[in-house]
């Protein structure tokens, strides 16, 4: 089994994803200078390299996950709810 990423990590990559979608590929060096400059301009706040990097990674998944030939961010999973807790579902 792998490690888990911390959930800021994942919300600052699919923040990234979703308003930068032209500037994220598979490459992990190349998001990483997409990470590193929208450090520089400001719009993206990181406290350190290490979560640059992490970030970055993470924009990998992400974009590896995506059908081919199109990035998108991934779409929210409706959650399902049970009804009286006997195991019949319905979701809204």
């Amino acid at each position: 089994m792998g490690r888990v990423k911390p959930t800021f990590i994942k919300r600052a990559a699919n923040e990234v994803f979703k308003n930068y979608k032209d500037r994220i590929s598979e490459d992990f060096e190349k998001n990483k200078g997409a990470v590193q400059d929208l450090i520089k301009t400001g719009i993206f706040a990181s406290p350190s390299k290490r979560m640059r990097n992490k970030v970055a990674g993470a924009l990998v998944r992400s974009a590896r996950k995506a059908p081919m030939g199109q990035i998108s961010a991934p779409k929210k999973i409706e959650k399902r709810r049970t009804f009286g807790g006997r195991g019949r579902r319905f979701s809204r």
